[in-house]
């Protein structure tokens, strides 16, 4: 520092050497003028040119005597200070008073004691001399003292709090900078930009949401607009500091008026924004941009577009509705982009009716439909099985010049039209456009294909189309079971052992389609003795018990029943489930119980208690089912969906209508989406 006033020690040198006049000097000639008067060399001369400057310039330059002190100098050089400003006939000044309790107290060993000396010597402990002390001091301990004293006198001004927090902060007490800034808040007194960037970059790099609420609702009366910009422009470089801002910035905006606010808004989301992309930090991103949107503020359509892809990416899905809804409130924010992205979100959410009511809005909202927004809109028409819709989007495909990755965008289509009777006309149809349109068939489609040829018995067209998963033997594996039940009900079961030889399959998998294939002729001795020989008794056992329950064989159920406990066999707890549904399925209900045997575990317990109660609404046993499953006997503990949805139409039957009534309204408020039988 000393080395950069040698030019203006010349500069000054010059200036003593010619009549002073009045109001002379500038703020800054009077600041160099303190530095020389630090010098040694020339406290000679700066001392006459104190004695010569009148009442206001002796005062200015008094004022900035301590800014111009190394804070570590102050201590050691504060008794110079005070002797050289009598001596420049100063002594009514206020600063004097300040400069001359510093010296007291810092010539004492402890901080009472130097206060106790300033009182006995008629010495006043103002505001301004407590934050001049603080300044000076370098010890922790110190400063607490000092805060307590100031505390206790009642002295705590905007200053003093103002150089606490600083000083707190410096030392990383971040607890300390908060609870001083709360304090200062509490008292009335307005933090002034330094003061409130300490505990924002404090909590920045904690990140303590508690706190930041905490700090958030302080602020909410002391924080203006001029405040809120000097913050941004000195957080929006810090690499933590974009967490404060969606935290402790954002809420507080709703008091500005809205000229202004959207003059903030857009400064902060143009850096913001910059900094997290370019930190490719896409969960923070996210919060923060999700903050703008909660409090009312759109960000422009890149922004929204980023935040839909991320959170697509993400797998939030309802998360994607949420910021599509929030701005389509305002439709030029939309574009195609936007829109896909919605529509594919949808599409894993299986939402396809509100997909369908958003694309008859996008003439409304003025955005065209692009060859991804009519793909996602086939797979929504697909799934809901509207023959019209699919030829009419297939229609428009056939118009662009859209090339088809593969043929997963006809999967749904294929899976609700191609193999129902109603609609198999159009069977060929979608299949030629797929050849058409697509360079190679996806796993799924090759699947669906298959399965859906077996379960119409056309064993050519299935046959064509597995030996396309000849070379993908774990994709085949999925759909084995389709195709030799298809062989056998077609009486072909002679051509399944070449089929399965085809396929490079491991020696456990062999021996578990042999079983399937003798459970689907009724060979249940050839499937027992292959389940007892072969590896992996428990999952043959399963399959075997599957395939018999598909056939709805309740003889061949109980023989290998009464094996499993001769032999001692066990079931899986999620293969018994996996039974249990199955049996469901396909109203194989009678032997229910005697496979529940075989668990303990609680969806097994509750597979159980459906299927047995599905029996008995099924014999029309409908007093039965109200007598055991009545609720108000308190003989059992929770029900599920499906027990709800039969009490009540078993209370319909028997004419107990209140009842039902009034367990189907306390279901309906509860939010439960019950089935259109119990409706009825």
């Amino acid at each position: 520092q000393y080395g950069e006033l040698e030019p203006a020690s010349l500069q000054f040198g010059q200036l003593l050497r010619k009549p002073l006049r009045r109001y002379r000097f500038t703020y800054k000639e009077s600041r160099s003028l303190l530095f020389l008067y630090l010098l040694k060399t020339n406290r000679p001369a700066a001392e006459g040119v104190l004695r010569k400057l009148d009442a206001s310039e002796r005062a200015r330059v008094v004022g900035n005597i301590l800014g111009a002190i190394p804070r570590v100098d102050l201590q050691g050089t504060i008794g110079a200070i005070c002797k050289e400003l009598k001596t420049c006939e100063i002594q009514n000044h206020p600063a004097l008073n300040d400069y001359s309790v510093l010296n007291v107290i810092c010539r004492e060993k402890s901080l009472d004691a130097g206060i106790a000396s300033c009182v006995a010597r008629h010495l006043e402990v103002t505001p301004s001399a407590l934050v001049k002390l603080l300044t000076s001091c370098a010890e922790e301990e110190r400063v607490e003292q000092l805060y307590k004293v100031a505390k206790r006198s009642g002295k705590l001004s905007r200053d003093f709090f103002s150089s606490l927090i600083l000083d707190r902060h410096r030392r990383r007490d971040h607890a300390g900078v908060l609870d001083a800034f709360v304090e200062m808040v509490n008292a009335g007194i307005k933090p002034t930009t330094e003061a409130y960037g300490a505990p924002v970059k404090a909590l920045a790099e904690e990140f303590d949401v508690v706190r930041f609420r905490l700090v958030r609702a302080k602020l909410a009366s002391v924080l203006d607009l001029e405040l809120k910009h000097l913050l941004l422009e000195e957080l929006h470089g810090d690499a933590n500091g974009f967490k404060a801002y969606d935290s402790v910035l954002l809420p507080n905006t709703g008091s500005i008026p809205k000229d202004d606010q959207k003059r903030l808004i857009l400064g902060l989301c143009r850096k913001i924004v910059t900094l997290l992309l370019r930190k490719r930090d896409e969960e923070s991103f996210l919060s923060f941009a999700t903050g703008l949107l909660r409090v009312g503020i759109k960000p422009p359509v890149a922004v929204c577009h980023r935040m839909l892809k991320i959170s697509f990416q993400h797998r939030r899905y309802g998360q994607c509705g949420w910021i599509f809804r929030k701005a389509l409130s305002s439709p030029k924010r939309v574009n195609a982009d936007i829109v896909e992205v919605n529509m594919k979100a949808l599409l894993m959410r299986k939402k396809y009716v509100a997909l369908l009511k958003l694309n008859e809005r996008l003439g409304e909202i003025g955005v065209q439909r692009t060859d991804s927004i009519l793909l996602c809109v086939l797979q929504a028409r697909g799934a809901l099985g509207d023959i019209v819709g699919v030829r009419h989007c297939l229609k428009q495909l056939e118009s662009s010049s859209h090339v088809f990755k593969d043929s997963e965008p006809f999967n749904p289509a294929l899976r609700t039209l191609a193999f129902h009777k109603e609609s198999s006309v159009y069977r060929d149809e979608l299949i030629e456009n797929i050849v058409r349109k697509s360079f190679k068939y996806s796993e799924q489609t090759v699947v669906i294909m298959v399965r859906g040829f077996a379960r119409s018995r056309c064993l050519t067209e299935m046959r064509w189309w597995f030996d396309k998963l000849v070379v993908r033997p774990r994709v085949a594996v999925t759909v084995l079971p389709d195709v030799i039940k298809a062989y056998v009900d077609e009486g072909m079961s002679r051509d399944v052992p070449g089929l399965i030889q085809s396929l490079e399959l491991f020696d456990p998998e062999r021996v578990q389609f042999r079983v399937t294939l003798d459970a689907y002729r009724g060979d249940i001795e050839s499937a027992l003795e292959a389940v007892k020989s072969g590896p992996r008794k428990r999952i043959q056992l399963g399959v075997l018990l599957k395939c018999l329950c598909e056939r709805n064989d309740v003889d061949s159920i109980r023989t290998v029943l009464r094996e499993m406990n001769d032999e001692k066999m066990a079931l899986h707890d999620n293969r018994v489930a996996s039974l249990l549904t199955t049996m469901i399925r396909h109203d194989c209900l009678e032997p229910v119980e005697e496979v529940a045997k075989y668990s303990t575990n609680w969806k097994v317990i509750q597979l159980t208690d459906n299927a047995v109660m599905s029996s008995t609404m099924m014999s029309g046993d409908y007093p039965h089912v109200v007598e055991t499953y009545d609720p108000r006997s308190g003989s059992r503990g929770c029900y599920t969906m499906e027990q709800y949805a039969m009490l009540i139409i078993a209370l319909c039957k028997v004419s107990r209508t209140k009842e039902a009534t009034s367990m189907f309204d306390a279901m309906r408020d509860a939010g439960l989406r019950l089935p259109g039988v119990v409706w009825r």
